[in-house]
């Protein structure tokens, strides 16, 4: 007959099956009916059953074989088992060691046996993050830092430190932060945000502690990135093919790098942080570049200005000179050398006028392109380029004045009507003088 638990064959008048021990139905059956019939039957020898072969530990298993010997007792002595008692058991062996009946349930599903199955443990076989996993997560921590270094920057002017934004120092404070940042973050919590994101942590590579010393992980991020950063980073590229995917640094700090569970609503928070950081320091360091380009070229328009003012400001100075200083006309030979003297001049006033011209177009490329680097010095850009207007007004007036002496005749009608003309052409260049005069004042431009 064959067992109605492991279905082994066994002989037809077996009480016990010679596979799992256990009692057989059909002579279990035989039995109960000899006994309700004949009366009190002799009692068939009590025969140990074989013991059963488990891959359990030595309580679980002497638990399963003390209740199947009371079964099997209960049995002969004509008890019988019923199927709510078996369940009782059952239920009974399994808050007993739930831990033993789950992994039996998982041996049984995979056909290997207990003694050969090992846990899971991140800690005996612990996975180590990649290289890519890595660069990501150093990529994302430069992303914080940098926006921490555009608070301290921020700080800096709020407070009026003496650090300088240019030269060598920037790129010191930069790399303090670097170095305090990944130490303080790795010291207080063995991972930094970029790392907390991706899944890793720093551990040590001794088996006897979990996570390293302070000095280890000071020693991993100063001396150990210098040398990773050796030969366009070596010593990162060497760690892709090694078992444990230790870099120069961390074979120096005896440490690894490796996977660990994390919270996914805090990853996720930290991601969308990490996002809107890398948008504010695209943004901002676009915006430092764009407004150091516009400096650059202000402060170039500003030097060929003052190059541009300068030479205007001797060519009026040459025409002024020419024009008032008007000879003694004591004969019309006089008046003729004069009236010589000033055609030449036009020379000068075409001169005057170019330079002005220069100075207008400078003006108007600093207006139209926005180099100012503030709002008052745009409004002083607005006031110079009308300034210039009127001087470009002076010199068509001062224009008007040689062509009035040149054209003059040699009479004396002519000549008292040349000066009238002169005196109010004289007004008129006065007048656009304290014009130019008041808006230099209101622009605060000396």
């Amino acid at each position: 007959m064959y067992c109605n638990y492991c279905r082994a064959l066994n002989p037809n008048d077996a009480i016990y099956c010679s596979a799992c021990g256990r009692t057989i139905s059909p002579a279990l059956d035989n039995h109960e009916s000899q006994t309700h019939v004949g009366g009190a039957a002799e009692a068939p020898p009590v025969v140990a059953p074989p013991p059963a072969t488990v891959h359990r530990d030595d309580g679980q298993a002497r638990l399963e074989v003390s209740r199947d010997v009371e079964r099997n007792s209960r049995t002969m002595a004509g008890l019988p088992t019923s199927v709510e008692s078996y369940a009782t058991e059952r239920q009974q062996q399994a808050e007993y060691s739930p831990s033993i009946t789950v992994e039996s349930a998982q041996v049984r599903e995979s056909g290997v046996p207990s003694t050969l199955a090992e846990p899971h443990s991140s800690s005996l076989f612990p996975v180590y993050g990649t290289m890519g996993q890595r660069f990501t997560s150093y990529f994302a921590d430069l992303i914080v830092i940098y926006f921490i270094t555009i608070l301290f920057y921020v700080a800096v002017t709020a407070f009026e430190l003496p650090i300088a934004s240019d030269g060598i120092e920037p790129q010191l404070v930069w790399l303090g932060i670097l170095i305090v940042y990944m130490i303080v973050a790795q010291a207080a919590y063995h991972t930094t945000l970029g790392k907390y994101v991706h899944g890793l942590e720093v551990c040590s590579a001794n088996t006897n502690r979990k996570y390293p010393a302070f000095w280890r992980i000071l020693l991993r991020e100063s001396l150990g990135r210098m040398l990773c950063s050796l030969l366009w980073g070596m010593g990162y590229w060497m760690a892709i093919k090694k078992p444990k995917v230790q870099a120069w640094s961390d074979e120096l700090a005896g440490t690894v790098v490796t996977v660990r569970p994390t919270n996914r609503v805090l990853v996720r928070a930290l991601t969308a942080f990490i996002l809107v950081t890398l948008i504010l320091d695209v943004s901002l360091t676009g915006y430092g570049f764009y407004k150091e380009d516009r400096d650059k070229r202000y402060a170039a328009l500003q030097k060929e200005m003052d190059t541009a003012g300068n030479a205007v400001v001797a060519a009026r100075t040459n025409v002024d000179d020419r024009l008032n200083s008007e000879p003694a006309l004591n004969t019309w030979a006089d008046f003729a050398a004069w009236q010589d003297s000033m055609k030449s001049l036009q020379h000068d006033l075409d001169v005057y006028e170019a330079r002005i011209d220069h100075v207008q177009e400078l003006l108007q490329k600093g207006i139209s392109e926005n180099l100012a680097a503030s709002e008052a010095e745009r409004k002083q850009l607005v006031a110079l380029r009308r300034v210039y207007d009127l001087r470009r007004q002076q010199a068509e007036k001062m224009r008007q004045e040689t062509n009035l002496i040149i054209n003059c005749p040699p009479t004396q009608s002519s000549y008292a009507s040349l000066k009238n003309d002169l005196k109010l052409l004289d007004s008129d260049i006065a007048g656009l003088d304290h014009q130019a005069s008041q808006l230099l004042a209101e622009a605060n431009i000396k």
